[in-house]
């Protein structure tokens, strides 16, 4: 993937769960998925064709405990 700042949900999910975080929607039927890991949870924003900020997922990777160079590259 090349460098762009902007990253899709979707691919960051895949990579979340390539490195053992439970996905889940979220129960209430929000736009947000719950990410599991370790015994952290961190709710994701998941809004179709848009792209985050790599900031922004950093801090998620951050919060769940995960080194962030793992995931957003």
């Amino acid at each position: 993937m090349a460098y762009t700042g902007f990253v899709k949900i979707e691919e960051f999910i895949r990579r979340l769960k390539e490195c053992g975080v439970g996905i889940t929607p979220n129960p209430s039927g929000s736009s947000h998925y719950l990410a599991r890991f370790q015994g952290r949870k961190v709710p994701i924003p998941v809004h179709e064709n848009k792209d985050f900020d790599r900031g922004f997922l950093r801090n998620i990777c951050r919060e769940l405990g995960i080194d962030p160079r793992e995931i957003v590259r």
